[in-house]
């Protein structure tokens, strides 16, 4: 088993040359209304997903509707798949998205894999800026994700592992 490397980037002036664009350049979101499922079909057809990994999609009800910047969170779909994909590996695998509205009219979104679970130490620093357990990783992907889910009035957060029946979840909570 390989030995992942934990990587810290120091914050010094070059830094900034590293995120582009900088975390406090996040472009202002631009909410409209659009269908959550046609957004996940945009990002499924872009082949982010090898054909040994398997993506399902359910979204309740088919028709399910978001107020939110759709480039934005295209962009935190995007990275949670990126990631989903390379936790999967070369093994075969599962990649499921679920999203539907609470009595509340909350909007959730979990993206699940059968990946290897995310370690608990791990899972207390991820969305903490430039920490990474990749060896070619930046550390700023679910950072940023973080922050346009804040933009976005909504949450992101990670699940117990095996807490849904899958080794990884993340939940994506538009309020």
């Amino acid at each position: 088993m390989k030995t992942k490397a934990i990587r810290y980037f120091q914050t010094d002036r070059t830094l900034t040359r590293i995120v582009s664009p900088p975390l406090s350049a996040l472009q202002k979101p631009s909410p409209e209304p659009f269908y959550l499922k046609e957004l996940l079909l945009q990002v499924k057809s872009i082949h982010l997903i090898p054909s040994h990994i398997q993506l399902t999609l359910q979204i309740e009800p088919d028709d399910l509707m978001l107020y939110a910047d759709p480039n934005l969170i295209r962009q935190v779909l995007i990275n949670l798949l990126k990631n989903a994909t390379q936790a999967i590996g070369e093994n075969k695998g599962k990649i499921h998205i679920r999203a539907y509205s609470t009595k509340e009219e909350h909007i959730l979104v979990y993206v699940s894999n059968d990946g290897p679970a995310i370690p608990e130490k791990e899972a207390e620093e991820i969305f903490v800026p430039f920490f990474t357990t990749k060896k070619e990783g930046s550390g700023i992907g679910l950072s940023l994700s973080r922050q346009i889910m804040k933009l976005s009035n909504g949450s992101i957060s990670l699940l117990k592992a095996e807490t849904n029946g899958w080794n990884t979840t993340f939940v994506l909570e538009f309020f």
